[in-house]
């Protein structure tokens, strides 16, 4: 996607997600949750997108609140490559 910048990482162990997700996750930063589904070519398409503001964050997971009120956790494993819900601080 234009102007999408995407986060690497080399290791993607749960202590290595934990630290860079302290380092880019504030809490009280709004975040946008973005929704992609597989198009028949077998590329990702963006299908949806919504924001949201960090309440805390777990060694495996970051609660989110939405616009509506509903409180959704999320793994540190969806701000990087390729899944379905993907969250972008």
């Amino acid at each position: 996607m234009k102007g999408e910048g995407y986060l690497h990482i080399t290791e993607r162990t749960a202590d290595k997600l934990y630290e860079v997700g302290k380092k880019k996750l504030i809490p009280g930063k709004t975040v946008r949750i973005r929704h992609y589904g597989m198009t028949k070519q077998g590329a990702w398409q963006l299908r949806g997108q919504r924001k949201g503001t960090i309440l805390a964050l777990y060694r495996y997971h970051f609660l989110v609140e939405t616009a509506n009120g509903k409180r959704e956790c999320f793994r540190y494993n969806q701000m990087f490559g390729s899944e379905e819900v993907r969250v972008h601080p």
